[in-house]
């Protein structure tokens, strides 16, 4: 099992949080992995064999796409790999998930729309395919981002709303916020959001909180009662019944995973 994450470019870092790489080799197999909500929109390419995957709570299994575009997913699902597995991929900021199709975010919520349908004159793949090496595959991702990027900008406001929350995911801290810095209608402020993220700001603060409470619980010393409250849960049930919903398991079940890959996935999905 490999991972590789690298940095964009410069031009791209306002909108592109990483590149990254991720294989299972014969060894790995068979290989299961629940994945916790996206805290980013994601752009990815299977250049070998694709994961099936089960959303919880469904009955059924689905191939994913061989190249996609995903926009933020609010429920956990599981990634079952029965064969060899080389992917690459880019997490875009939340605020950025509209720029490189000039599509509403939203439409893309929950959704993993296949590329050829959205950009009917990309040749990713037939490039994919000549790279040498990881490098390569890097130097034709990034490029695709910069052409799809170049000379457009994120909405402002949006920007400064999400990253207000990030820092602080409560909606009085949110409330005081708009109150002193946006002049335009509380509709109006959540049409714009709503298409230029993919959520709500509610559905989007309680993601932060989730992404927050993510990250403190890496350090498995810590007490529980203080990670929700440092999450920005109003106390340890609500933290509890909110984890659950985007993750499937309990902080304490998901505190007890031993997985290679969940500092990976902690690291590529964190919303901040």
């Amino acid at each position: 099992m490999e991972f590789v994450k690298i940095p964009p470019s410069g031009v791209l870092q306002p909108y592109v949080k990483h590149l990254w790489l991720f294989s299972l080799s014969g060894e790995d197999l068979p290989y299961s992995q629940l994945f916790y909500p996206y805290g980013s929109h994601e752009l990815i390419f299977y250049l070998e064999n694709e994961a099936l995957m089960n959303i919880t709570g469904c009955d059924c299994w689905v191939a994913q796409p061989k190249s996609f575009f995903s926009g933020q997913f609010l429920r956990p699902f599981t990634l079952n790999f029965s064969k060899k597995c080389t992917c690459i991929g880019a997490s875009l900021y939340p605020w950025a998930g509209n720029l490189l199709y000039n599509i509403p975010s939203d439409e893309f919520t929950g959704q993993m729309i296949p590329i050829h349908e959205i950009d009917k004159d990309s040749r990713l793949e037939e490039q994919f395919s000549c790279a040498e090496n990881k490098q390569a595959l890097f130097d034709i991702l990034q490029e695709y981002l910069e052409s799809k990027i170049c000379n457009k900008i994120a909405d402002k406001m949006s920007c400064a709303i999400a990253q207000q929350i990030i820092k602080a995911p409560s909606w009085s801290e949110l409330n005081n916020y708009l109150t002193g810095n946006v002049s335009v209608s509380r509709r109006r402020v959540e049409q714009v959001f709503l298409k230029n993220t993919g959520l709500n700001m509610g559905a989007f603060i309680k993601k932060v909180r989730f992404q927050k409470s993510v990250s403190l619980l890496q350090n498995k010393q810590r007490n529980l009662t203080h990670t929700a409250l440092d999450s920005g849960y109003y106390d340890q049930a609500n933290f509890i019944n909110e984890f659950k919903y985007f993750s499937g398991l309990t902080p304490l079940q998901f505190t007890k995973q031993r997985s290679e890959m969940k500092a990976f996935l902690a690291s590529i999905t964190a919303i901040g």
